[in-house]
């Protein structure tokens, strides 16, 4: 796994983003790193040139489902290769020497912001409301009084952020248009028992004054800060008083709304955070495995073989409910109930593969898979340990951390069969290639015993890893 993913979101600023990346290229020893370029506009002029320009050190990636720099930096970390991922606007510069220093830690890292004057630096932001956001730039400070070690703060302007991949805890995936970042993931951070620090060495210098190129509406600023303040479970009424109510009652019942469109179905409704067009995306990549093609039938073996040939399956799982994660038309089902299992359940996403697993008598409910305990909460399944079986969907999501995050707090038994692409050449058919298995294992800390680790390069290049709770963990 490479050191470091340096993560450029970019919407419409060929410019800008040029200027950073080769500033980056010129001045900064790029040992075990790379440059990831997430397009969320799609610049046709962009992607030609870094697929030309790259040389292996500049990725290019497109990601426009969902408009918004907080959605383009989740999507950062999870396109990223490296052990950490340092998020930079595509406006921003860093000074000579400072990626030297880069720690490998799950707390979230900021560094001093240094000013356009080259003099004057600022450490941190202070919790104050002003001009529709949270957060202010604190006090200044020359580089003779900046601190030497690593020290907490309250939060800092997104515009430069490091955090490790595995363990990073996301903005709301519901966010959309600009706005309502800071403040919302530093608060996210502390209550995971982590801290958010300044680091002095991670000097950066960014560009202000300059026309914001996103969308700008002020009704999606204030539907962000109030699903960022429900997720983390803080009281809203700042929101209120510093946007008004008429404003914010507007963003609720436009959230309102988002809840009640809902597709009519016999199948029973979780309603989830779903991407625009997921669902139509997820249909071109979903299991429709009765069709009987190769594909399907080799899906189909595999599935048996893992429960044929690990005895987990016997010893840890009769006694419990299986839960297929993405389970197109519940073919993966059918093999558990062929082989005895009674207690079957399957999330997905895409209605049309749930109306052919409805027929066959299984029962699924419609989410994404980054959703999985939102849906498991809603079906009143929550309190339920599975067993979990998740074939050819961490390539397809989101958000792939949050997906097996999600798993292991409701399974002692996870089973993930992906798609690897073992010479890192990207398929753009999926939102997260994985490149190997130590990529899936790094999900899984020394609480979990890897019970199978096993690629098989035949038709597809398939990979089946699995993993189970140690007792008394």
């Amino acid at each position: 796994m490479l050191r470091l993913t340096i993560g450029l979101p970019s919407y419409a600023n060929f410019t800008e983003v040029f200027f950073t990346v080769q500033a980056l290229r010129i001045y900064h020893d790029l040992t075990s790193c790379e440059i990831l370029i997430v397009d969320n506009f799609g610049d046709l002029e962009l992607e030609k040139f870094w697929k030309a320009q790259g040389r292996g050190i500049v990725r290019y990636e497109k990601y426009t489902d969902c408009t918004g720099p907080a959605g383009a930096k989740n999507a950062v970390f999870e396109l990223a290769r490296g052990e950490m991922v340092l998020c930079l606007d595509s406006h921003v510069l860093l000074i000579p020497g400072a990626l030297k220093n880069i720690p490998v830690t799950d707390d979230l890292i900021h560094g001093p912001l240094l000013y356009n004057d080259m003099r004057n630096y600022v450490c941190d932001f202070k919790p104050v409301w002003r001009g529709h956001m949270l957060g202010i730039w604190g006090d200044y400070c020359t580089f003779d009084k900046l601190p030497k070690e690593p020290f907490e703060i309250w939060g800092s302007g997104m515009g430069c952020f490091l955090a490790k991949k595995s363990t990073w805890l996301g903005f709301p995936s519901r966010y959309r248009g600009f706005g309502s970042e800071e403040g919302i993931i530093h608060e996210k951070y502390r209550k995971a028992g982590r801290k958010v620090l300044c680091l002095p060495s991670l000097v950066w210098v960014h560009q202000f004054d300059k026309p914001i190129p996103y969308p700008l509406h002020l009704i999606d600023r204030v539907r962000n800060y109030l699903i960022g303040y429900a997720e983390i479970g803080l009281d809203p009424q700042p929101i209120v008083d510093h946007f008004g109510e008429k404003l914010v009652e507007e963003a609720r019942a436009m959230l309102a709304k988002e809840e009640k469109e809902v597709p009519v179905t016999s199948a029973p409704i979780i309603i989830s955070s779903t991407p625009p067009n997921y669902e139509m995306i997820q249909e071109k990549f979903c299991s429709n495995s009765r069709s009987g093609n190769i594909a399907s039938r080799m899906g189909q073996r595999l599935t048996k073989n893992v429960m044929e040939a690990d005895p987990f399956f016997k010893n840890y799982g009769n006694n419990l409910p299986i839960l297929d994660i993405g389970c197109g038309d519940a073919w993966g089902l059918e093999c558990f109930k062929n082989s005895g299992f009674k207690n079957l359940y399957g999330i997905e996403i895409v209605q049309s593969r749930i109306d052919v697993a409805l027929k066959y008598g299984f029962t699924v409910y419609k989410g994404m898979a980054e959703d999985t305990i939102k849906v498991l909460l809603k079906a009143g399944l929550n309190a339920k340990k599975f067993n979990v079986f998740c074939s050819h969907v961490l390539e397809n999501c989101v958000n792939q951390g949050k997906v097996v995050e999600n798993l292991k707090k409701i399974s002692n038994i996870i089973w993930i069969v992906v798609c690897v692409e073992p010479n890192g050449t990207a398929n753009k058919s999926h939102y997260s290639p994985v490149k190997n298995l130590d990529q899936i294992a790094n999900y899984f800390d020394s609480t979990w015993t890897c019970l199978k680790k096993e690629e098989r390069f035949n038709l597809e290049t398939e990979a089946v890893i699995g993993f189970v709770k140690k007792t008394g963990t």
